[in-house]
């Protein structure tokens, strides 16, 4: 089978777990885009109106984003340093320093 050619070529040799959280972080992105585009404009079109609540929707919406993605890469780099340390579903012990001469 051979890799296909253009925007394809980017999810070829991509896990089904990476795109599931690409998926989701363009979903969270496009949502605090448009969102932070409302407020601006309702800013500018009706100063007089009050958009503090949608500015801290916008904000925790950002924050639960990073913590996803920081997430998502903390068990990437965990899972990285398991595998190479071990075979798939070996159990390592840890070695111990014995007392005494080195």
């Amino acid at each position: 089978m051979t890799k296909p050619e253009g925007t394809h070529k980017l999810f070829w040799e991509r896990s089904t777990t990476e795109i599931l959280v690409l998926m989701v972080a363009f979903t969270i992105c496009s949502a605090v885009i448009v969102g932070g585009t409302s407020v601006i404009l309702t800013e500018i079109i009706h100063p007089e109106q009050d958009t503090s609540r949608a500015v801290i929707f916008v904000n925790d919406v950002i924050n639960t984003l990073i913590g996803l993605l920081a997430g998502f890469l903390a068990g990437r780099s965990e899972m990285a340093v398991s595998s190479m340390s071990a075979p798939y579903g070996a159990v390592v012990k840890p070695e111990i320093p014995k007392k005494g001469k080195p």
